[in-house]
């Protein structure tokens, strides 16, 4: 005889003993315990208010176009039973909800399920007055629901996926990761954001997603454009120069010392530092070695 005969035998001879009034009890407890009269048999119980808040008010559109929030009765419950309430001809499937994240992947499927992960996380965040942009929660519910299941954002969950070392070292169970790479001679192809600001490169994303190219045949074509003279008294154009902006006046040699030497720089503290006018610059009788050597320069290629 095994132990489940016996403690069957053992229940029986118990059965027997036991007096008349104490099996009744038994069987009673039994009774209201496990037989369900009314109702639905993983509901508990069931309470009945009228919400105060906006985001448990039904919104309608009113006749002049606005929307408006209106409060209606609402039953909450202890205990879930979605698809069993969902059945119910006289409830809204349409307001009908659940916390049961499982029960809601069992039933609805997983776009829900991201729905309903972003409505719970937004709940927790307002009732400690916090506000977290809604692109930041989509975004995680987005990883957590991509693969059509729910996935942990934990180093159970995302870091059991398909990417990177790099990437998942980044995570959490750095040294492990990397160990477990470098015994295996993974190779990471460098697509994600984490492993390229690891490695100091521009991630493969938004404006760094491309690359510029110069065609070297087509600047065999290119024509020379002459910068325009503009408040110096020459043409000016559209572009290069004009009386609005002294684009041009950067070869003025009144002003900035533009292919000049350190030797005129040196002039230039020692004549006149801040004020330009016609001997700014200029070498004059006073040193002609200047004049000799700023002749030179401009006849030269540096």
């Amino acid at each position: 005889m095994n132990s489940d005969d016996s403690k069957m035998q053992d229940e029986e001879d118990a059965v027997d003993k036991m007096e008349d009034d104490m099996f009744l009890r038994c069987i009673e407890a039994n009774m209201l315990s496990d037989m369900t009269l009314q109702g639905i048999e993983a509901i508990g119980k069931v309470y009945m208010h009228l919400p105060q808040t906006d985001s448990k008010k039904r919104i309608i559109i009113t006749e002049s176009g606005e929307f408006k929030a209106i409060a209606d009765w609402l039953l909450e419950t202890d205990g879930t039973s979605l698809m069993k309430v969902l059945s119910e001809r006289d409830v809204d499937p349409v307001r009908t909800f659940s916390n049961d994240i499982c029960e809601i992947f069992q039933v609805l499927g997983i776009e829900a399920v991201r729905k309903s992960v972003e409505k719970e996380m937004n709940t927790v965040l307002q009732f400690y007055g916090l506000y977290v942009n809604y692109r930041h929660l989509a975004l995680l519910c987005d990883v957590m629901t991509a693969k059509g299941h729910l996935m942990a954002i934990t180093r159970h969950g995302i870091n059991r996926q398909d990417t990177g070392a790099l990437m998942r070292c980044s995570f959490e169970e750095t040294v492990d990761v990397l160990m477990d790479a470098a015994a295996h001679a993974e190779a990471d192809p460098m697509r994600g954001v984490s492993e390229n600001i690891i490695m100091g490169q521009l991630p493969r994303m938004g404006t760094g997603c491309f690359d510029l190219l110069l065609d070297a045949e087509k600047c065999k074509d290119g024509i020379e454009i002459p910068l325009a003279t503009g408040m110096m008294g020459g043409p000016a154009g559209m572009f290069f120069g004009s009386a609005a902006t002294p684009s041009s006046m950067i070869h003025n040699p009144l002003q900035t010392p533009h292919n000049t030497s350190l030797t005129n720089a040196t002039h230039q503290s020692r004549d006149k530092a801040f004020a330009p006018s016609e001997l700014f610059l200029s070498p004059d009788s006073r040193y002609p070695y200047i004049r000799e050597l700023i002749t030179l320069c401009s006849h030269s290629s540096f």
